[in-house]
Parts: structure tokens; sequence; C-alpha cells
């Protein structure tokens, strides 16, 4: 399969899921169409992540004007004043998992959820990851999303994941001032929201019948 040319239609596919679960269904036919896990590999390593999107560079070539951002839904950032279960790592990595427009600096939101991202390395603790590098590059297992290595990553990472669980948070005065690592492109983001969809919001074995039963007098 040409990824350069089928790329660009894997966006408009994935677009009217609305971050479903079926958006990861058609990823992951796509995904099984480029043939090895390494070739999927190269694919989510050349098309997930890109340099930080930025207001103003844009700005001029938006047909609409959303109004001043410092981040976006997806982003990869750094920083020290993230809270995650009662600890405040430093210099740790986070995946931004909130909705973009409460990133806005005119909305009233306060915090922001974010999910830690976790380098792995060449020689590193984590071989159990390793081993299910090919389940991480066709999103099989959902409490983890790929990322490739990021640009001021190491040499010896080999790739990184964000954890879906568990969460932390900031302030979102903190993380506008938070170094950006990476923005996630269009298709990285669609998969993202259809993971964070899956996590949090899928409708639990029963579930139905469980409300209905409730609610009757």
């Amino acid at each position: 399969m040409d990824s350069s040319t089928d790329v660009d239609q894997l966006a408009p596919r994935l677009a009217p899921l609305s971050h479903g679960d079926d958006a990861l269904v058609v990823l992951q036919e796509f995904l099984t169409g480029l043939g090895s896990w390494s070739e999927r590999q190269k694919f989510l390593n050349t098309h997930l992540l890109c340099a930080p999107i930025r207001y103003e560079s844009v700005k001029p070539r938006l047909s609409a004007d959303p109004g001043p951002f410092f981040g976006l839904q997806g982003d990869i950032i750094r920083t020290d004043a993230a809270l995650s279960l009662g600890d405040r790592p430093r210099g740790a990595s986070y995946a931004v998992a909130t909705s973009t427009c409460d990133l806005m600096p005119s909305y009233g939101r306060e915090t922001v959820l974010l999910l830690p991202v976790v380098p792995v390395a060449q020689g590193g603790s984590d071989e159990k990851l390793r081993r299910e590098l090919g389940n991480l590059v066709s999103f099989r297992p959902k409490r983890y999303f790929y990322l490739p290595p990021l640009p001021d990553d190491g040499q010896d990472v080999l790739f990184n994941i964000v954890q879906l669980d568990p969460f932390a948070q900031a302030r979102k005065d903190d993380v506008a001032v938070a170094e950006r690592r990476a923005s996630m492109t269009l298709i990285g983001w669609r998969v993202f929201g259809a993971l964070l969809r899956s996590l949090e919001v899928r409708e639990g074995a029963g579930e139905i019948d469980i409300r209905r039963m409730g609610t009757e007098s």
C-alpha cells in the first residue's frame, strides 16, 4: 500500500465517526493493509505527530479565527506543575486530554486533564511493552496510546506510550506556560479522541438495563 497517497483518504474516513469506537476500527483496518508491524510503526512515526501548532503560524491561513490559543487537545507538554495521585513528578511529560475549546483563555475552566507520556528506551526495564510493540502499533491495547520518539528524546528512546490511566491534572494557567514538545496531526487527534471516548464514556455491560431498572418506581 502506498501510504503517502492513502493517508490523504484516512482523515476524511475518520472525521464522520466523531471520535467514536468506529474510528479505531477504520484505523486498524488501514494499518492491517500496510502489512507488517514495522510498516505500521513507520507510518505512525510519520503521521501521528508534528511540531507544536502555534496560533500565530496558522491564523493567517484559517477560514475562521478561533481566537488565540496556547495549546491544543493532544499536545505533548512537559511540566512540573501536574498533580498525579498526590505526587508532582519533575520533568514529566503529558498528553493534553482536555478539549481544545476548554483550553481557550476566555473559557472559565480552571483545570486541565493530562495523561502521562512515558518513553520506552532500548535496554530499559519495560521489556513487556517492547514485546507488545506489534499490538501497540495496531492500537489493540486500549490502555496505551502509541507515540513515536519525540524530537528532543534521547537516541535510545524506541517509542513513547501515553498511559490512559492514571490521570493527572494541572491548573490551566500552568499548562499555558508549559513546554510544548509536539502537537498531534489530524489523524493522531482523531485516534486519540476515539481512545479517550472508548475509555471514559463507553457503555458498560448491562448498563442500559441497570439504568432502566434503577429509574422505575
